[in-house]
């Protein structure tokens, strides 16, 4: 339009910048003109659109500034931008910039999750980088009048944010279950050998602590199927019980060969000392657990 270059695409649209608000446009009342309200100085040298802006003429578009941006400021826009040759423009090289800048956040955030272990430090990094992008295609738009789309960028921190956090977390959780099960092998295999010394002392002992075994597992999966204590019974809390189960007597290492492998009847001193095994048994699980809670009843607490 004569020395004025309008930068249309391939639809005929162009891209506004707008001063903001439409109240930022001035207007005159057309009562007030006819009225001679209104100042004849206002209009030189001006360029005025006669026009309406009621809401029934259903001449209101969205912007970014307003939802209900009259038709007729519209135009003024648009012609305030060929005048001031104040459009933005998307250069043909903006495909090229979008990639690239692509590119360069998936770079970036690859690099935090790299770097960053903390789940805090990776949401507030990703943060400041997708707002340091928008950031510079918003200073693009206001120093050189160049719009480069952001939403490619932001939709590759978003999608790689998402995908690296799932698989951190899958990872750590797999490498957390592995170390569940090995640590629950080593505690098995320790009760388990301890059990084995209470049977090398007593052969009966040991039938005996491998029949309770089996007893508290069919007790407590028979109160689960029967609706008791179900938040407690669990099939985790049963395998747990199981396992245990064989240290219940341990404390018969304890017990000294003549009166442990006394064949007659124990005299009520033995007895007593042959009671004693519970509280054998409880020292050496506390003294080898060393958690505060058992320690406690090691000291009578519990």
């Amino acid at each position: 339009m004569g020395s004025h270059f309008i930068p249309i695409d391939k639809k005929g649209f162009a891209l506004l910048r707008f001063k903001g608000k439409p109240h930022l446009y001035d207007a005159v009342s057309a009562v007030d003109v006819l009225n001679g309200a209104s100042q004849k100085a206002g209009f030189k040298d001006r360029i005025v659109f006669v026009g309406s802006s009621a809401a029934a003429l259903n001449d209101l578009h969205s912007t970014i500034f307003d939802s209900q941006f009259p038709g007729l400021k519209m135009q003024a826009v648009t012609v305030d931008n060929i005048a001031n040759d104040d459009f933005i423009r998307e250069p043909s090289w903006s495909d090229k910039a979008v990639l690239l800048a692509s590119i360069a956040m998936g770079l970036l955030v690859s690099a935090l999750f790299i770097v960053l272990r903390n789940p805090m430090q990776l949401i507030l990094g990703s943060s400041a980088l997708a707002v340091l992008a928008f950031l510079g295609f918003a200073y693009l738009i206001h120093s050189a009048s160049i719009f480069i789309s952001p939403l490619m960028p932001m939709m590759v921190i978003a999608v790689l944010f998402a995908l690296f956090t799932t698989t951190r977390f899958a990872i750590e959780k797999r490498q957390a279950y592995a170390w569940f099960k090995m640590l629950a092998n080593a505690r098995q295999l320790v009760m388990e050998s301890m059990a084995a010394v209470a049977e090398t002392r007593h052969p009966e002992t040991g039938a005996h602590i491998k029949r309770t075994q089996n007893y508290v597992r069919a007790v407590a999966e028979k109160l689960r199927s029967d609706g008791h204590y179900t938040e407690i019974l669990t099939p985790e809390f049963i395998d747990l019980l199981f396992v245990s189960a064989p240290l219940h007597d341990i404390g018969k290492v304890g017990i000294p060969d003549n009166i442990l492998l006394k064949s007659d009847s124990l005299t009520p001193p033995e007895f007593e000392l042959m009671k004693k095994h519970a509280e054998y048994g409880r020292n050496i699980i506390c003294s080898a657990a060393q958690i505060e809670s058992l320690n406690c009843c090691k000291s009578g607490g519990g």
